[in-house]
């Protein structure tokens, strides 16, 4: 939890290696990140947040002043940060975590029952929220990482771009299904009736719109979750 080497403020160089980096729109200042800040970048007031990949740093863009996350003796991930707390998992072991940058502090939060857990965001008070998964859960494989924070940050766009609520974002994804010719029955996933109720409405021949497939094409991710 030292810090080290001052990232470089200025204009972009050519780079010899893959950098990350940050740029104030206000100010026009870009800031060199290095090669150890190149992976699940975030970025909130003056703190960058991320990874090279297997440890996870801080970088202080008005000091240049980088400090490696003591978190775990594994590698590190970062889903997110707000104002000074930064949130993300371990591995192994998949533990979420919470991190302040101005106490070098760091918090375990391992999932009551189990041991896999993910943080995703904070506030700037450090209330933090995730998700948790039973022990030997195949979602806990699947939804590893960083990829609860990603999987939230494409349902937000679409979200926003649809103008739907949050919880009609399944009924949305299973009337796309719906939506092509070639398809007349979908079998969905459901682990309780409050899911079943839901699922089984859709079948009231409601296709979506031209217009709402339109903005949905350019949502298109390709992913597998299952490797």
């Amino acid at each position: 939890m030292t810090p080290t080497r001052a990232a470089r403020p200025g204009s972009a160089p050519p780079p010899a290696a893959a950098h990350g980096f940050a740029y104030d729109i206000r100010t026009r200042v870009w800031t060199d990140l290095g090669d150890h800040l190149i992976a699940h970048l975030q970025v909130s007031g003056h703190t960058a947040a991320g990874t090279d990949g297997h440890t996870a740093y801080t970088v202080d863009l008005s000091t240049g002043v980088r400090t490696q996350l003591g978190v775990s003796q594994g590698s590190t991930g970062v889903n997110g940060i707000t104002g000074r707390v930064v949130v993300g998992e371990t591995d192994p072991g998949l533990l979420a975590y919470a991190y302040r940058t101005d106490t070098h502090a760091s918090t375990l939060l391992p999932a009551p029952g189990g041991l896999y857990s993910t943080a995703t965001s904070a506030d700037e008070q450090g209330a933090t929220a995730g998700t948790t998964f039973p022990d030997g859960d195949f979602r806990s494989h699947c939804f590893r990482g960083d990829r609860p924070a990603e999987v939230e940050r494409h349902v937000d766009a679409i979200v926003d771009d649809l103008g739907i609520a949050p919880g009609e974002i399944a009924e949305t994804a299973l009337r796309y299904v719906l939506s092509a010719p070639a398809v007349s029955t979908v079998i969905p996933g459901m682990r309780s009736v409050r899911n079943v109720e839901p699922n089984t409405a859709v079948s009231d021949g409601r296709p979506l719109t031209a217009d709402q497939l339109a903005v949905l094409a350019k949502h298109r991710w390709q992913r597998s979750f299952y490797a």
